[in-house]
């Protein structure tokens, strides 16, 4: 996989709005370590709403390197499917869509086929859907246009 190196990361940005308030959202994944099977990122959030002070969160996520499939406590992966996806500044992708579910949200990954990494996360709930695209990179192969 061309974006297995520690140090590899991708920026993604995205805003929510509804009649009672705005929500932005940064999400940062990094790769800081992996062997043979699985990769882990490191994944910082930064949420910011028109209600509350912004609240930072930090966690880590595994891939499956074989299956190219996420581990994420809490969520079921539900279906995968293939789509293209239109990316600003990146033009349009072939990719790998993967959908998991919790009890509360569904978070959709939108993998490019050809690097096997993240173009856009959406994240569904009940009153809310947030699409977070691709802004920055340092990975081979997702280079803006």
């Amino acid at each position: 996989m061309p974006w297995l190196s520690q140090g590899a990361y991708a920026e993604y940005r995205g805003k929510a709005v509804d009649s009672l308030f705005s929500l932005n959202m940064m999400v940062h994944l990094e790769v800081v370590d992996y062997n043979d099977t699985h990769a882990k990122l490191l994944v910082y959030m930064r949420v910011e709403t028109s209600l509350t002070e912004p609240v930072e969160v930090q966690d880590a996520a595994w891939v499956n390197l074989k299956k190219n499939t996420y581990e994420i406590s809490g969520y079921n992966l539900e279906r995968t499917y293939d789509d293209s996806v239109y990316v600003e500044g990146f033009g349009t992708r072939q990719c790998i869509v993967q959908e998991y579910r919790s009890a509360e949200e569904t978070i959709i990954y939108y993998i490019d086929k050809e690097v096997r990494w993240p173009l856009k996360i959406a994240i569904r709930e009940t009153d809310m859907n947030l699409e977070l695209m691709l802004v920055e990179t340092n990975i081979q192969g997702l280079k803006r246009q």
